[in-house]
This record gives C-alpha cells, structure tokens and sequence, in this order.
C-alpha cells in the first residue's frame, strides 16, 4: 500500500517526499512511529521516575517506608493497586505469551515492571513482541 496524501507538493515535509520516493509504504511508516514512540513513553516514564523517585529515595533509603508512601490516602491507594494490578496482568500475559507464542525475553520487561515501573515494562514488552511477531 503507498502512501496517500492529499497535500500539495509545495506542504509536503521532506521526510514524506523521501517516503514517497523510496516507495516506503504506510504499514513501514506506522510500524516504525510505533516504535519510535514505545521505545520513547516507556524511556520517558523511566527518565521521570528516576527524576522524582531516586532522590528522595537516596537521602533515606528505606525501601519498606518508600513502599508505603504510596499509600498514605484513599487516592494514591487507589493508584498504587492499579499499577499493581496492572504488573499483576502484564505478568500473567508475558508468561502465557512466552508458552503459547514463544515471545521471548519477556521476563526483562517483568523485572522492568517492578522497577522503575510498568509504563517502561509494558512499553517494552510491547516493542519485543511486536518485532518478534514480525520475524515469524
């Protein structure tokens, strides 16, 4: 399928005409932006978390402390069991993939899952498993 864009040539960018002329179609285009941007949301929430998190973190390590605080009201509580939950169904879904469609590698994205976060473990997972079902 070629890419078709009703622009004019005078508002096209230089990164379409360079598609147009290599006959790079949509699918590659949005394989790749999709890519591009779970690599990017899953880097940008580790970046931040390490940001916001790792300082606080350092000046009183206790992990157990650290933990709780993100349950200190009803609100955060309610944040902190849906990203929980959130791990707990990505982790299911990374081992059943692992058996019934040999993704492989998925346990990184559990570990990155618990650390910094499920953002950058789903995005990844997400990233692993769509480049491996492409080469099967």
């Amino acid at each position: 399928m070629k890419l078709n864009l009703e622009l004019t040539k005078k508002g096209r960018s230089k990164i379409i005409e360079a598609m147009l002329k290599n006959n790079f179609s949509q699918g590659d285009f949005l394989k790749s932006f999709y890519h591009f941007i779970l690599l990017m949301l899953g880097l940008g929430f580790a970046i931040l978390f390490s940001i916001i998190v790792i300082p606080p973190f350092l000046k009183n390590p206790d992990l157990i402390s650290a933990f709780g605080a993100g349950f200190v009201n009803p609100y955060s509580t309610g944040y902190s069991f849906d990203t929980i939950f959130c791990w707990m169904i990505l982790t299911t879904w990374i081992l059943y993939e692992a058996k019934t469609k040999n993704i492989q590698k998925g346990w990184i994205c559990i570990l990155l899952g618990i650390m910094p976060g499920v953002a950058t473990g789903f995005a990844l997972y997400l990233w692993i498993r769509s480049r491996q079902m492409e080469s099967d």
